[in-house]
């Protein structure tokens, strides 16, 4: 019960300061017209990890 709310507590303060003064307008590329690429995956291990904490 409490080590968890310490540990979202701990959390929340980590994202306020990380994201303190972010400027989410911010690209990262040198012209504004580009396009940035964003790629991502996911493993089949993941996915059986997901389907095991359903059941």
């Amino acid at each position: 019960c409490c080590k968890l709310e310490s540990q979202v507590q701990a959390e929340e303060r980590l994202l306020k300061t990380l994201f303190t003064g972010y400027n989410k307008l911010s690209r990262p590329v040198i012209n504004s017209s580009d396009t940035v690429l964003v790629h991502f995956g996911l493993s089949i291990a993941q996915l059986v990890d997901v389907v095991r904490a359903r059941y």
